[in-house]
């Protein structure tokens, strides 16, 4: 072997070498970026929106006089979100015994759509007016999203995985209020 072979056989190791140290650098890079990012907090749905507790804001109430007074629920939607469509066709059949409110958000003929299959007791608001309150007012990114509100002040809250977790909202408030009907008087 010449020479110019043998400098050609050592600068192809060499490279093959470099190759191998940045690929497994950029592994690591990687590796750590996970375990940076995994180490965060992550948005969680069931924690978005107003906390329980809170009075709602003058606006919200103005827009929305049903939540002003006693017990009802206000549900938020988008019209491009499937869920949303969902829960709407799910909830075609229901008889709700209090006031219901629904914001949807998003493109017009697809509001209209979600707004015809909920149940004919419920209000909904579209936009631009349901985006604004839903994000402005009441810090609500995700949906579907339910509030519950009692006398202007939010008593539950639930991202809706399907009808069944507005209805587990429903029932929780209900057995609630069946324990404080039947607790005894502390003398």
């Amino acid at each position: 072997m010449d020479g110019m072979t043998l400098g050609l056989i050592g600068l192809g190791a060499w490279m093959s070498v470099l190759t191998l140290v940045v690929v497994l650098l950029v592994r690591q890079i990687a590796l750590l970026t996970l375990r940076l990012d995994a180490g965060q907090t992550q948005f969680a749905p069931a924690d978005d929106g107003l906390d329980v507790g809170t009075v709602l804001s003058e606006e919200v109430i103005t827009a929305m006089p049903e939540l002003r007074d006693r017990l009802a629920y206000l549900l938020v939607l988008s019209a491009s979100c499937t869920p949303c469509r969902e829960l709407a066709d799910d909830l075609r059949g229901w008889q709700f015994d209090v006031p219901v409110v629904a914001l949807v958000a998003g493109r017009e003929e697809l509001a209209d759509a979600i707004a015809g299959l909920m149940p004919p007791r419920v209000r909904t608001i579209r936009d631009p007016e349901a985006s604004e309150l839903a994000r402005e007012h009441l810090s609500i990114e995700s949906a579907p999203f339910a509030l519950q509100v009692e006398g202007g002040i939010i008593t539950g809250k639930a991202y809706l995985h399907s009808s069944a977790h507005l209805g587990e909202l429903i029932e929780a408030r209900r057995a609630q209020a069946a324990v404080l009907v039947n607790e005894p008087e502390v003398a």
